[in-house]
């Protein structure tokens, strides 16, 4: 989904947005376009910088990024998950 063109840190590639984790920007020959990643996933940092980058939470890392508000329970559930198997452990 196109929302409007920026400023490319590279030509060629796709960068996560600085500030949602749905979001990232696709440069083509030096033109940005910011593109949402698909219901369900986000940008994973960590993606090469030459293939898609959304993926599913389980792989991905939101880091200071805002998580889009359908994954809020998600977090809730993993953050406490850690912490079950820690106190089992």
């Amino acid at each position: 989904m196109e929302t409007g063109q920026v400023q490319c840190p590279e030509p060629n590639g796709f960068f996560p947005d600085a500030k949602r984790c749905d979001m990232y920007v696709e440069c083509r020959d030096g033109v940005g376009t910011v593109q949402t990643c698909p219901d369900g996933l986000i940008v994973n940092e960590e993606a090469a910088k030459y293939r898609n980058p959304c993926e599913y939470p389980v792989n991905s890392d939101c880091g200071t990024r805002t998580l889009p508000r359908q994954f809020l329970f998600l977090t809730f559930l993993k953050v406490n998950l850690i912490k079950i198997n820690l106190t089992i452990e």
